[in-house]
């Protein structure tokens, strides 16, 4: 684009921009070797690759990709899909309307999508093998529309906005692709900070999102935040390290991009921090020997457990229905099945679970477990 500036934010439009790193790829399918620069904007702190290959070469260069297109996904990546529709789920509700997803691959997450409605669904893909796979399932390119505008309710990006160059002008574009009031679902790898969970620079992609550099995005291109999840998701193996889960609506109102705007989004991030800070203050009140069970090995679980005094504390054990964690650790704590709690005379059950505690409060309601405190109770304190 004319505009492009390769060392402004494409976020915020900060010009006070700061170099990483430089890393060298070496890409098999072109036979050619890229360097990459990588900048950190000063202000909202997004991640972005400095002079990025054309939109055409990327093109190329997905088309000529080793990336298995075998169009089946394994019982990690199935898991995964079903943890992504369960929070448009929760988040939503009943939804309708046609329904479009930007770089499906072959077409695991609209599989889902179609067990549970008959929605009209869509896909734009750029990769040839995976569109074949994605026709012979029964579902319609989007370029095949001849009216675009307003056409669909849901759009959905499944780890596709951090291969996208310029992201402001492409969500801005998929904004004018939504009805009135229509929503964006948007799953990347989460740079809100840097430790052993932070997903490596990869060629692939020329951004990486923290959760404020996309609240930022998303405000400025006329949506407002709805539902927001973090996770990690250690088995499944196309991202397993820290992810970030948001939806947004489409909203009627003009983006403000001033002060009280950034205030308010640097607040609702913040509000991560007042949750250890209140569960401090739950656990000083906890006399030293009283037993405690985590219910649920999330993020939330490995966070608090090294964010606060919960690590000192006597934890008997973290409780989750997954059976493919049970015998794993969480910061030093044994993973066991919900039956588990029974053998153990727990005095307060940790739900540590923001996405699905509504879901959790019926499943424990139907169970003799020790009465449980959930989020909720500790952000009410």
């Amino acid at each position: 684009m004319s505009d492009y500036n390769k060392s402004k934010c494409h976020i915020c439009g900060e010009t006070e921009t700061f170099k990483v790193a430089n890393k060298n790829y070496y890409l098999d399918g072109l036979k050619v070797q890229i360097k990459q620069e990588y900048l950190i904007c000063s202000r909202c702190g997004f991640l972005f690759t400095a002079d990025p290959p054309s939109k055409k070469f990327l093109e190329k260069y997905y088309n000529t990709s080793f990336q298995e297109r075998s169009g089946f996904a394994d019982s990690s990546e199935k898991r995964h899909v079903r943890d992504q529709v369960h929070f448009l789920k929760s988040s939503m509700g009943v939804f309708s309307g046609p329904i479009l997803e930007i770089g499906p691959n072959h077409g695991e997450f609209l599989d889902e999508l179609r067990k549970i409605g008959t929605h009209k669904l869509y896909y734009s893909e750029l990769n040839e093998r995976a569109a074949r796979i994605l026709k012979a399932r029964g579902y319609t390119d989007f370029d095949s529309m001849k009216s675009k505008r307003g056409s669909v309710s849901l759009i959905v990006l499944m780890h596709t906005l951090e291969h996208v160059v310029d992201p402001r002008h492409f969500i801005a574009r998929l904004v004018s692709y939504l009805s009135e009031n229509g929503h964006l679902y948007i799953e990347v790898p989460d740079f809100s900070r840097h430790d052993k969970n932070t997903d490596s620079l990869l060629f692939e992609h020329v951004n990486y999102f923290g959760k404020f550099s996309l609240h930022y995005l998303l405000f400025s291109c006329g949506l407002d935040i709805i539902s927001i999840e973090s996770d990690t998701d250690a088995l499944y193996t196309a991202c397993p390290r820290r992810i970030v889960r948001i939806i947004a609506q489409k909203s009627n109102t003009i983006p403000n991009t001033s002060q009280k705007r950034i205030d308010a989004i640097r607040k609702t991030i913040s509000r991560e921090n007042l949750f250890f800070e209140k569960l401090d203050d739950f656990l000083f009140k906890v006399k030293r020997g009283e037993r405690i069970g985590i219910y649920t090995a999330g993020l939330l679980a490995r966070e608090s457990l090294r964010k606060t005094r919960l690590g000192s504390k006597t934890v008997v054990g973290i409780f989750d229905r997954d059976k493919s964690k049970w015998g794993k650790k969480v910061g030093g704590v044994n993973i066991m099945s919900p039956e588990e709690i029974k053998k153990f005379n727990i005095k307060y059950l940790l739900v540590l679970n923001e996405g699905y505690e509504n879901q959790i409060r019926k499943d424990l309601g139907k169970s003799k477990f020790p009465k449980a405190t959930f989020y909720s109770d500790i952000m009410k304190l």
